[in-house]
């Protein structure tokens, strides 16, 4: 299932990044939340190819992110592509 979510595949996944820093106060948990998104759009990965693989295991295998960081990269993805629907209306 596509995400179908309007504007830059590389734009979205660094939106995306930035709510989910938004929603922490720990800085290392920050700058985790970062080294995931830098590690995918370094791999060319949008958020469409990353819920589909619904794969946090590759983020710590492949990209040394903490697992906790890596699950929710991936779970909330959703929520966060609602929200912005939500703020296109």
């Amino acid at each position: 299932m596509r995400l179908d979510i309007a504007g830059h595949h590389d734009v979205n996944l660094q939106d995306y990044c930035d709510w989910l820093k938004s929603r922490v106060k720990n800085e290392s948990y920050k700058h985790e939340y970062q080294k995931a998104a830098d590690f995918l759009l370094e791999k060319a990965f949008d958020l469409d190819l990353v819920y589909e693989d619904q794969n946090p295991g590759f983020l710590v295998e492949q990209g040394e992110i903490e697992e906790g960081i890596a699950r929710r990269f991936v779970k909330d993805i959703p929520l966060w592509v609602k929200r912005c629907r939500l703020h296109e209306t």
